[in-house]
């Protein structure tokens, strides 16, 4: 996609994150300039006890379990917004055949909400429910995503 265009950087808005907010695209453009980044994803932190494959990432099942505000935050890709720089992406790619995480890459945490992804009905049913409750408080009409 990127290598048959000739624009300088890519910007995709992931369409199953129907709670994204033009604040987010706003706030993650200029976090990606402002860093100079060559990628980025955005993410979710989240501050839980974590198991991989059975074994414990941010506690010890050996000791009591910290408040789950003393742990280190899990990070959860949530891919809502990712962008590239072509150049970066392009040599990468022709390197590795990989160019979704490439040169100066970091995340950019955008909240609990875009991690929701339709994905199945259940997932339309929650995000619909969320946006109906978001929408119904007069305070969030001008930032909805549903009125933008």
């Amino acid at each position: 996609m990127i290598a048959h265009r000739n624009v300088q950087k890519v910007f995709l808005i992931n369409p199953p994150s129907q709670l994204l907010k033009i604040k987010d695209i706003q706030d993650a453009v200029k976090f990606f300039e402002s860093e100079r980044l060559d990628s980025l994803i955005t993410s979710t932190k989240m501050y839980r006890h974590t198991l991989i494959g059975g074994r414990p990432q941010n506690f010890d099942f050996d000791q009591p379990l910290s408040p789950t505000q003393d742990l280190i935050p899990i990070e959860i890709l949530n891919y809502s917004i990712m962008a590239w720089r072509s150049e970066s992406f392009i040599k990468s790619y022709e390197i590795s055949g990989a160019g979704l995480m490439c040169g100066n890459f970091k995340t950019f945490e955008n909240g609990f909400t875009n991690l929701l992804a339709i994905k199945n009905q259940e997932d339309f049913q929650v995000q619909g429910n969320y946006l109906e409750l978001e929408t119904s408080h007069p305070k969030n009409k001008e930032t909805s995503p549903t009125t933008l």
